[in-house]
């Protein structure tokens, strides 16, 4: 699920959110008994996937055999053929809460958030006494701008398990987008004195405490906010159906994600060792030596492993990662370039493309790599921020607009989007609106150095136009 908040390790982590167990697969015919993924699959994922088919070919009429299938291809990583089979549970069994429910996941990782709406409101109604299914569906409202249906979402969440806090999280963060800070902090309230408080708790009380200008207090509960933990017996379950080496790849994850760097690399590098042709091992690898500064060694590395493999979009896209990090704009977009031309439907390479072209200035060109990685499922307040700027550039304001009010619905705390959606209903001469969100950023980060400039510049634009008339 995509979370709207940001943490340390954020160049990491989106580096490791592409790594997948092999290589994008096609989608299959949900209808058809003999689906096929895209080869080649990574070592382990192949037999296991191979193994689910033959099952589901011997007995096409069989909801388990197509669920297993389905969470065998969502576990390690193969998305669209994950949801073209919980789409095809979902039609043998239309009563099936959980068919509907991984189907919505699916759809919503894939981009495809209406389509997850609407599963989700099915998962919901079949599952009226699961709470993830109900604080999931307000995630997803709350990511469409829905907010009252989200809030409702999220209070029957509560409702159904007050021991599980996604439903007082998404209800808070309403609060906060809505410029609520105390609410935010009632709903935050532990219900027992000395019960461990969630990390994601903790952050969102900063964000609280920060809106409403307690820095103290917002200091304090920083030094103890971390990433949610989400309950969800469901979707945990669909780890069990990981192969092979994605087991210790996922370890090598979750020890990178935690900070704990050397820890990630003395994995990999031992998997490295046992098959040096595993391009996702490789990636990874380089990734960890790019956040631990040492690029030459990520650049080695990948060189190696195309001299092994020869051309594979993975290697190109973590080669422009290390000529990105390293200052090579030039040699970073001759790789993203080559990684789209080997696999053109991979969405954070679009997303990378653009924000390099946005940086020298080919504005046009990264709007429709921000445009492509939108439409394949990438997500995040950056992409919304850079989309914003290239058309503020461009002099296109009304769709700037469009876009930063969007983006600042989907992520409420991120301060750039609320500083430059300020600067552009300025520029709009929207001087009302412009306040308004002032005063909002002001709440999210009191004392910006920004906010001055953006004042200063309110007030002479408001003096001017005034004069004018």
């Amino acid at each position: 699920m995509d979370i709207p908040l940001e943490f340390p390790l954020k160049f990491l982590a989106l580096l490791l959110a592409a790594v997948v167990a092999g290589c994008e697969a096609r989608r299959p015919d949900p209808l058809s008994s003999a689906p096929e993924p895209s080869s080649p699959l990574a070592d382990g994922v192949r037999e296991a996937v191979d193994a689910r088919i033959a099952h589901v070919r011997e007995a096409p009429a069989e909801i388990v055999g197509w669920m297993e299938l389905a969470m065998t291809y969502e576990a390690n990583g193969l998305i669209e053929d994950a949801a073209a089979s919980y789409a095809r549970v979902v039609e043998l069994g239309e009563e099936s809460p959980r068919g509907w429910f991984h189907l919505a996941r699916t759809r919503a990782t894939s981009g495809d958030l209406e389509g997850a709406l609407a599963a989700a409101a099915r998962a919901s109604a079949l599952a009226p006494a699961y709470a993830p299914a109900h604080w999931q569906q307000g995630e997803w409202l709350l990511r469409a701008g829905r907010l009252d249906e989200a809030a409702t979402a999220f209070t029957r969440a509560r409702g159904i398990d007050p021991s599980d806090p996604a439903g007082a999280w998404g209800l808070a963060r309403i609060a906060l987008q809505r410029g609520r800070a105390q609410e935010a902090v009632s709903l935050l309230a532990q219900p027992e004195s000395g019960a461990d408080i969630p990390a994601y708790t903790h952050h969102l009380l900063a964000a609280a405490h920060r809106m409403s200008g307690d820095e103290r207090a917002a200091e304090r509960e920083a030094r103890l906010a971390g990433p949610p933990a989400w309950r969800d017996p469901w979707g945990a379950a669909v780890n069990g159906y990981r192969a092979g080496i994605h087991r210790r790849l996922q370890a090598a994850r979750k020890a990178a994600a935690g900070g704990e760097l050397p820890t990630a690399a003395r994995i990999l590098e031992q998997l490295r060792a046992e098959d040096p042709r595993d391009v996702n091992v490789a990636g990874m690898l380089a990734d960890v030596y790019l956040a631990m500064e040492r690029p030459g060694a990520a650049g080695a590395l990948l060189l190696s492993t195309r001299d092994r493999l020869g051309s594979h979009y993975r290697v190109a896209f973590n080669l422009a990662n290390a000529h990105e990090y390293s200052g090579d704009a030039d040699r970073a977009l001759a790789e993203f370039e080559e990684c789209l031309r080997l696999h053109p439907s991979f969405g954070l390479a679009h997303f990378r493309r653009g924000r390099l072209l946005a940086r020298s200035g080919r504005d046009e060109e990264a709007l429709t790599s921000f445009a492509e990685a939108a439409r394949l499922g990438v997500v995040s307040a950056d992409l919304f921020g850079l989309r914003a700027d290239a058309l503020l550039r461009l002099d296109r304001h009304e769709e700037a607009l469009s876009v930063l009010r969007e983006g600042c619905q989907a992520y409420p705390e991120a301060i750039p989007l609320s500083l430059t959606r300020a600067q552009a209903l300025i520029a709009h001469g929207e001087f009302a609106q412009a306040r308004a969100a002032l005063q909002r950023a002001e709440g999210l980060a009191p004392g910006h150095e920004q906010l001055e400039v953006l004042r200063e510049r309110l007030a002479a634009r408001a003096r001017l136009e005034t004069e004018e008339e």
